[in-house]
């Protein structure tokens, strides 16, 4: 039977439906005893459904429309994008509509709205108007990129010193200036690697700030990217858009393309991806770095680094920095416009079980090495009390903390459970006070009397794991989020609806401890000073 499409405006009779679900924030007044209660586990099942179909979607769109790597929906970045979560709701939605039952979906998405209604959904109501809402986008993505072309304009000229300083032909590190980094050389992502060869200099991608960038230059050998972008180049970053062309117009999921292109097109993201791209490639062009090597995920700018270093015989080295997780789609070549073209001469993982998920990502065995963890390259054993609190590492997303949050001050406002939060350190949440419930003034390595770790799309659930505490991985409503753990250690998953059980079941199992070394192997520091000496010529 077809599915029902309506919005929170107009709800039907509850005799007229089996099931509902709802898309997005909204939280329509209907039977709680019709709710598809599992909807967040179908929905994961639905995310790992459509992997393919996001890559082939992605890669068409990165060689038709080049400008489509100005936003995250090509590069299947899952972190940032929803492009996949649509996908998923468009599986469930097909699966629905050829089932026996009625199912109603309550959608104010009026692109979405658009999307269901095209694959053959009953409309119960005409759908919610989308110009307004484009015209909203529009105005703040214009707003958002000029004020960001003026912070790049400022910082283009405050510091342009870094471009007289910084040496040529020698080997770099593009890094993110990222809080644990410091003036001294000390790096979050490349560890001690400044302080092994005295001829490395470390370059700060364009997200960071020039107060940040200030304070890390203070060394003498940390550049901002910033310095070499055109003064004139900032003047062109309030149109730097994801253009939509005609030739998308053909594709089946037109709607959830145009949808991404809109909501992408409301930020600065393409002004900031813009200006990377055009500074990092003439730094390249200007400096000569013998060698590059930078965190590498394979997003879009990444990509373009590639293409810029190659013809100019740079060799590009690329550091497996964080995991590399189930859903973790953006590193897969499949998407990639030029596939394996736009990958790094080389990608130094962390240790053998990422060597083994990336290739089965597409990475070629040929192009990595396991190089050691700089970043993570002593794992220890954390200490764990079973009376003690549950330590909470909230994700990058703000969408998905929310309902972590949420979840946990249930549970805490039963007095079941006491819970310490830790922040994402790259996009802090605004914790509210709650009985039962305090912020984590220290990282979980530091924290001490853990009984578990509450974990979403982060990192901390795996450092857990290896510490030898118990892990619970929490899955969000209505909102995919990347699985950081390796499928083959087998961490329990808790919905907000079973949280305290899940928490409870946990607590008193005894664990078994994976070794270290498959994931953080110690680094190899020969291995990395041959490396920074090499140039491509000898790759």
């Amino acid at each position: 039977m077809p599915v029902l499409l309506t919005t929170s405006r107009q709800l039907p009779s509850p005799d007229s439906y089996n099931a509902w679900c709802a898309i997005g924030s909204v939280t329509p007044d209907l039977p709680d005893q019709k709710k598809i209660i599992d909807l967040a586990e179908k929905l994961e099942h639905a995310f790992d459904a459509i992997r393919d179909e996001w890559w082939n979607i992605a890669h068409r769109l990165s060689v038709k429309d080049i400008s489509a790597e100005l936003g995250h929906a090509a590069s299947c970045n899952s972190s940032v994008s929803d492009f996949g979560t649509m996908l998923a709701w468009t599986y469930l939605f097909k699966g629905w509509d050829k089932a026996d039952e009625n199912v109603l979906m309550v959608c104010d998405d009026p692109w979405l709205f658009r999307h269901f209604r095209s694959l053959g959904g009953r409309t119960l109501i005409a759908a919610p108007g989308r110009w307004f809402a484009e015209q909203q986008f529009t105005l703040r993505g214009i707003a958002a990129r000029t004020r960001y072309a003026l912070q790049a304009l400022s910082a283009r000229i405050y510091l342009a010193r870094d471009a007289e300083n910084c040496p040529r032909d020698s080997p770099a590190i593009v890094s993110y200036g990222h809080p644990a980094s410091t003036a001294d050389g000390k790096d979050a992502y490349f560890g001690d690697l400044l302080s092994w060869s005295p001829k490395l200099s470390r370059l700060l991608h364009t997200d960071c700030n020039v107060e940040r960038a200030a304070a890390l230059g203070l060394g003498g050998r940390t550049f901002s990217l910033q310095a070499w972008g055109s003064i004139w180049f900032t003047f062109t970053l309030p149109f730097q858009m994801w253009h939509m062309t005609l030739q998308i117009e053909g594709e089946p999921m037109w709607w959830l393309m145009h949808r991404a292109a809109v909501l992408e097109n409301g930020t600065g993201q393409a002004a900031a991806i813009a200006w990377q791209n055009h500074c990092q490639e003439r730094w390249l062009k200007i400096q000569r770095p013998s060698i590059v090597l930078w965190p590498w995920e394979n997003h879009g700018w990444e990509q373009a680094l590639v293409r810029s270093a190659k013809p100019l015989g740079v060799g590009t080295a690329g550091y497996q920095h964080t995991v590399v997780g189930r859903r973790h789609w953006v590193h897969a070549v499949a998407s990639n416009r030029d596939g394996i073209e736009g990958l790094p001469d080389r990608i130094i993982c962390n240790g053998p079980v990422w060597e083994n998920a990336l290739s089965e990502y597409g990475i070629p065995r040929d192009r990595m090495e396991v190089g050691g963890a700089l970043r993570f390259s002593s794992p220890k054993l954390l200490t764990r009390d079973k009376a003690g609190p549950i330590f909470v590492a909230l994700p990058f997303t703000h969408s998905i903390a929310h309902q972590l949050v949420a979840a946990i001050e249930i549970v805490a406002g039963k007095n079941q459970f006491r819970f310490i939060v830790r922040d994402h350190p790259m996009n802090p949440y605004p914790l509210p006070v709650s009985p039962g419930i305090e912020r984590a003034d220290r990282s979980l390595a530091e924290a001490g009397g853990i009984a578990a770790v509450l974990y979403a799309a982060t990192t901390v659930g795996l450092e857990a794991i290896i510490g030898g505490l118990p892990v619970v991985r929490f899955v969000p409503e209505g909102n995919v989020s990347v699985d950081v753990i390796p499928e083959s250690l087998g961490v329990p998953v808790a919905v907000a609806r079973n949280l305290s059980d899940r928490l409870s079941e946990v607590i008193g199992v005894e664990i078994d401890v994976p070794s270290a070394g498959e994931f953080f192997r110690q680094p190899n520091k020969p291995y990395w000073e041959d490396l920074i000496s090499t140039r491509r010529s000898n790759f």
